[in-house]
């Protein structure tokens, strides 16, 4: 059996973070120690300093006793998608960001019906 080295253990740390907060949308630090099993110094560092382009503080977070709890969130990648559906009578599109989140949408007849 393979014996893993420091820095596959640190791509594997840091692969779990993005991977938790995609199940959940939103978690806070504490959350995040506990969805992945890595301890709470090694999810801050790995947030703080490794993941700043892929992840961001989260706003609206519900207050508890004692310090304010830090959230996180991933940022979606710039970007958007168009589909479209040309049917017999109905014509539809719908444009969504990266995180899939429907930006625009219209439905027209065919045929000016």
């Amino acid at each position: 059996m393979p014996v893993a080295d420091s820095k596959d253990v640190r791509l594997r740390n840091r692969a779990l973070l993005p991977s938790s907060l995609r199940d959940v949308g939103q978690a806070t630090t504490t959350e995040l120690t506990a969805a992945t099993g890595l301890s709470r110094p090694t999810v801050e560092a790995i947030l703080d300093g490794e993941l700043g382009a892929v992840v961001s503080r989260a706003d609206g977070v519900v207050a508890t006793p004692g310090r304010p709890a830090r959230a996180w969130q991933l940022v979606p990648p710039p970007g958007q998608a168009l589909g479209v559906d040309v049917g017999v009578h109905l014509v539809r599109a719908k444009a969504v960001d990266r995180s899939g989140t429907v930006v625009a949408g219209v439905t027209l007849p065919v045929g000016g019906r």
